[in-house]
């Protein structure tokens, strides 16, 4: 399998090889190509997450079966025959729909409750009058309680549109398409040397899901009616056609790092052209200059379509991070399952090392596999006085605040470490030779981020251990951080977002 940032960046170089092929091939209005691309390439990236042990379900026998099935269609089509009822007495001119996902609600509150940091700033903010909050559960778990209660669960509703996939989509054109694709796909990346076979049927069934969740999501949202809708990494879906084709302004949330090649948000320049056919929002909101000079670098954004926000996760923890300092050893590296066999090699040279100056807290990534769980787990068991280990519902950013340096590959929370005042080291690797620098083209934070090899460990622990025990080294890297606390995440981010918001409503 390819690695990631190889796959992106060929992605980007076929909407220029291949533009005059693909610009014409349209889903309805919709540009078909850009529909399948992010999808294209979260499914060449996926590694095998399964689990390490088997899991066994008894049979309730077919008529058990029959009845649960038919419960099912029945329950779910009158919660959302319900919930569109409600909408449409609910509907009015200031409303803003919320399209919120569990796996955005990383750590509680200290009240007990799970807080979206992407969605859930606006209500606690106070910048909406009206809202309708939809959200779309983790694996079944909506991670309560919560800060907000859903209005709305979209897991149901996704089962209104599995079935209106199955049977009323227009499956002719679909495989049509996704064939045309594919050749033109296979056909680039045999010219440009990749080992990638593209699947037609897989991008079909892309467009099929895009073509249901629009024509259902068009009449919820027509029954509603927002105003707004505010969600996050929804470009090239259905649900953000449905909006765009009602005429409803949708604000994009950057969830997490944005690289100069990423499929969601960053696209050839040509494709500048046919922008009016394509699945994007009216604004991505970003956490600071450093993603918006990115995003404006090549001329297919405009700058009016990139407000800067912040992070609300970043904004709650300055405070905290005001004048603290810290004295101890622990080094806080985030998990990341794209990099899984690179981090073991990593852990397996500290994990050799007899005595280091220094100790390594796991945080475990909120979508890490459980067999990737499992390993992290035992090998901490194993090497207690060396790796320490966190579980996913841990808060980020109390470990940031006792870690003397953060740790990692291309992890957002190494950006979010160095606004709030640590520095870090990034591991590189083949394809990605600078690290995280090598993703974003940001040599200014070099000295915040230094870069070492991940399959360098002599190097690496040297590195570590001047870090915990050369106070004057320690003591400059500090400074070299501070001086970029806000190119990376802007401040105020409330007056920033309340003031995009009240522009948008009140235009």
């Amino acid at each position: 399998m390819l690695d990631r940032n190889v796959i992106s960046q060929e992605l980007y170089n076929f909407e220029s090889a291949y533009f005059e092929d693909i610009k014409g091939k349209k889903l309805g209005k919709f540009n078909a190509w850009q529909i399948v691309k992010a999808p294209l390439f979260f499914e060449l990236i996926r590694a095998d997450t399964g689990s390490a042990a088997a899991k066994h379900r008894r049979s309730a026998g077919i008529a058990g079966k029959l009845f649960r099935k038919l419960y099912g269609i029945l329950t779910n089509l009158l919660y959302s025959l319900g919930s569109w009822v409600r909408f449409s007495f609910k509907k009015s001119e200031r409303l803003v729909l919320l399209a919120a996902y569990s796996a955005d609600k990383p750590s509680k509150l200290k009240d007990g409750r799970y807080f979206n940091f992407l969605v859930d700033p606006f209500i606690s903010g106070n910048m909406l009058d009206r809202f309708v909050y939809a959200e779309q559960s983790l694996n079944g778990d909506l991670k309560e309680p919560s800060f907000v209660r859903a209005d709305f669960k979209t897991d149901r509703f996704n089962f209104i549109i599995e079935l209106y996939q199955r049977f009323f989509c227009r499956k002719k054109d679909t495989v049509r398409l996704a064939g045309e694709i594919a050749g033109l796909l296979n056909e680039h990346f045999k010219r440009s040397g990749e080992d990638l076979k593209i699947n037609a049927a897989s991008l079909a069934g892309t467009m099929q899901r895009f073509d249901a969740e629009y024509k259902c999501w068009k009449i919820l949202l027509r029954s509603l009616r927002p105003a707004l809708i505010i969600s996050s990494e929804k470009p090239g879906t259905g649900f953000m056609a449905a909006a765009l084709s009602l005429g409803i302004p949708f604000i994009d949330l950057q969830h997490g790092l944005i690289d100069r090649y990423h499929p969601q948000y960053v696209y050839n320049p040509v494709m500048r052209s046919v922008k009016s056919e394509l699945v994007i929002p009216a604004y991505v909101g970003v956490f600071g200059r450093m993603h918006r000079d990115l995003l404006l670098k090549n001329g297919f954004w405009d700058s009016n379509e990139i407000p800067i926000l912040g992070s609300s996760k970043v904004e709650m923890n300055r405070n905290a991070f005001a004048g603290t300092d810290t004295a101890n050893n622990l080094i806080l590296l985030p998990t990341q399952w794209t990099c899984f066999e690179e981090t073991k090699a990593v852990l397996n040279a500290f994990a050799r090392m007899d005595a280091p100056a220094f100790k390594v807290m796991l945080k475990l990534h909120p979508l890490e596999p459980e067999a990737y769980v499992e390993y992290y787990r035992n090998l901490a068991s194993d090497k207690k006085g060396i790796i320490g280990f966190a579980d996913k519902d841990v808060n980020v950013y109390e470990l940031i605040l006792q870690a003397r340096l953060i740790l990692g590959f291309d992890s957002t929370v190494l950006l979010e470490a160095v606004s709030l005042g640590r520095p870090c080291i990034t591991l590189t690797t083949p394809f990605a030779p600078k690290g995280i620098l090598s993703l974003i083209d940001a040599e200014e934070l070099a000295d915040a981020i230094r870069a070492v090899a991940y399959d360098d460990p002599g190097k690496l622990t040297d590195l570590l251990e001047k870090a915990v025990t050369d106070e004057g080294y320690y003591r400059e890297s500090l400074q070299k951080t501070a001086e970029l606390s806000d190119y990376l995440y802007s401040k105020e981010y409330y007056n920033n977002c309340g003031n995009l918001v009240s522009g948008i409503l009140n235009n």
